[in-house]
């Protein structure tokens, strides 16, 4: 264990850092990607022809594992630099001379009540809903179609690649979508993107949104 208590935090900061890069990288179209195969742009030169782009397992993946390193900073903090007694630190605490036990106690009491705040904050919550509850997090995009459609999902819920007019009366949509000649990406934007946290102490129990980023 390195002599700096403050080197884990600052190595798991990075990480949340990368995984929050990574979350935006996703969201990037392949064709807007250096090394882009020039096969592949060909192809989308064509009327029609859509790159499939799966974009919401990966965003998914970066959310959470985002919100669980952002959420173990505190943690860490406590850890190394406070007073936990408990997960099999009494015998090492007891070890330190008395000095070095009381500064511990003073900046567990200090940093404990920016610790709750913490604790409270939705996205905190969110880490629980993901780690130890439903195992997903309330997040979803909403896109307005070029159609007039606007597409609601989750990370339970899979976007469509494309929007197509809708069909005539009397028209089978089925068909009409495979003989389109306008079909159209969806391409998502961070704007798009949403929190939909239930939090019943708010809003009696009734859902909010708010943009996460």
């Amino acid at each position: 264990m390195s002599n700096d208590p403050f080197d884990v935090v600052d190595r798991k900061l990075s990480e949340a850092r990368a995984h929050l890069h990574e979350m935006g990288q996703v969201m990037i179209h392949p064709s807007h990607k250096s090394g882009f195969p020039r096969q592949l742009a060909v192809m989308m030169s064509s009327a029609g022809t859509i790159i499939h782009h799966p974009w919401q397992e990966h965003f998914d993946r970066a959310l959470n594992a985002f919100l669980s390193s952002t959420r173990s900073v505190p943690d860490i903090i406590f850890k190394r630099c406070g007073y936990d007694k408990y997960a099999g630190g009494k015998n090492w605490l007891q070890s330190l001379d008395s000095n070095e036990q009381d500064r511990r106690r003073q900046f567990h009491d200090q940093f404990e009540s920016k610790f709750k705040p913490f604790c409270d904050h939705p996205l905190s919550v969110e880490r629980k809903e993901v780690a130890h509850w439903s195992g997903v997090a309330h997040w979803e995009v909403r896109i307005n179609g070029h159609f007039g459609r606007t597409y609601v999902r989750g990370p339970t819920t899979r976007l469509p690649n494309t929007d197509c007019p809708p069909p005539y009366a009397g028209e089978d949509a089925a068909l009409a979508w495979i003989t389109s000649t306008n079909n159209l990406p969806l391409v998502p934007s961070w704007p798009d993107f949403w929190w939909v946290i239930p939090h019943a102490s708010i809003h009696d129990g009734q859902t909010f949104t708010l943009p996460p980023w």
